[in-house]
């Protein structure tokens, strides 16, 4: 597992927060909301750079 930043690591806890609270596997998060909330987009950028995620207009899906 790569050293990832405080930015990366904050969309991954939210997709996590998410999964245990809902009990149901998260596959992905919205990319923003457009209400103000969205993800932080070096956090992103990280993410897919080490192939934990992808990244589309809307959303950010995590890999297997």
């Amino acid at each position: 597992m790569p050293q990832l930043s405080d930015r990366a690591l904050a969309i991954m806890a939210f997709a996590i927060y998410h999964e245990l609270e809902s009990g149901t596997r998260v596959t992905s998060v919205v990319a923003d909301d457009h209400a103000g909330h969205r993800a932080d987009p070096s956090g992103v950028d990280e993410l897919v750079q080490h192939e934990l995620a992808r990244r589309d207009a809307e959303h950010i899906a995590f890999t297997e």
